[in-house]
């Protein structure tokens, strides 16, 4: 495997190419350190975006793959209170009042390290959107197969930063009517007009035939492992202990956004799976991806 910078006119656009024999992806540190290719024997199994105005557009809309932190999902009314300080965030979800995936999906990273197979990018908060300040290093490593992506918060501030973290990609199939989604979970999250939640339901699932069903729901893991069976691949993702699922399937039917969560939307007000770190201290989150393809 080897690794490329591909520069680009529009800085947005500049990404971290891998390729082997077997696996593409791409990585654009400007678009909030996400990973907007992976393939793997010229299989999709992550949607990209289109390397220009257009893809700029679909990331702005979807928000394919973005990193959602320090909240993932929404935030009503775009504000919480924290150490009785009231915390107000841009409404970038206009239509229904909210906050939404968090502060880090359109900021630039920097590139820490990248070797042929691995990178590591960071991101310093500056306090102008956030009055907390963090470090975020975000690491993919890529084998024939895998993909492992981790996330260390820092927290270089001298009070407890509360957070939440996210990961929204949309995983490629040809239809979604021949796949299903297995996972276990206890409870799922019911939602009001807003998208907000109002009640934890209690409510065993083991995951759905994805056969005409559509979703946008999160849900309470039980286990750590979650598995797509498509008709052209199986993947099983590995998420952290204590962590929810959200699960969208876009109109299309031809992909599943497979969202693992650190907590249910609207955390910092209802504190529901929110994260507190101390000063000083640092946090990692942990997602692993194992790919088995159906050759023909």
């Amino acid at each position: 495997m080897n690794s490329t910078f591909v520069p680009h006119e529009n800085p947005k656009l500049a990404h971290i190419q891998f390729q082997s024999d077997r696996i593409k992806a791409k990585v654009f540190p400007a678009l909030g350190a996400s990973l907007q290719e992976f393939t793997i024997d010229g299989l999709t199994i992550i949607e990209g975006i289109a390397i220009d105005k257009s893809g700029l557009k679909q990331y702005a809309e979807r928000y394919c793959s973005s990193i959602l932190f320090p909240f993932p999902n929404r935030l009503k009314n775009g504000s919480f209170t924290f150490n009785k300080e009231n915390i107000l965030l841009e409404l970038n979800e206009p239509e229904n009042q909210n906050a939404i995936h968090g502060l880090v999906y359109d900021k630039a990273f920097e590139i820490i390290t990248l070797d042929s197979h691995s990178c590591i990018l960071q991101y310093i908060n500056d306090n102008t959107l956030y009055s907390y300040p963090y470090k975020l290093l975000i690491a993919y490593k890529f084998s024939n197969d895998s993909l492992k992506m981790t996330i260390e918060v820092q927290n270089t501030g001298n009070q407890t930063l509360p957070f939440g973290i996210g990961w929204h990609p949309y995983f490629n199939v040809n239809s979604l009517d021949y796949s299903t989604i297995k996972f276990d979970a206890d409870s799922k999250v019911l939602v009001d007009d807003r998208m907000l939640p109002s009640e934890i339901k209690k409510e065993d699932i083991s995951g759905f035939n994805l056969q005409s069903i559509e979703l946008d729901d999160a849900f309470k893991l039980v286990s750590r492992s979650i598995t797509l069976e498509s008709p052209e691949y199986t993947l099983n993702m590995l998420v952290p202990d204590d962590s929810y699922l959200q699960l969208y399937t876009p109109p299309s039917r031809n992909s599943i956004a497979i969202e693992p969560m650190s907590c249910i939307a609207n955390a910092f007000n209802t504190k529901e799976g929110l994260k507190n770190l101390a000063p000083r201290e640092s946090y990692v989150w942990e997602v692993n991806l194992n790919i088995t393809i159906y050759r023909k």
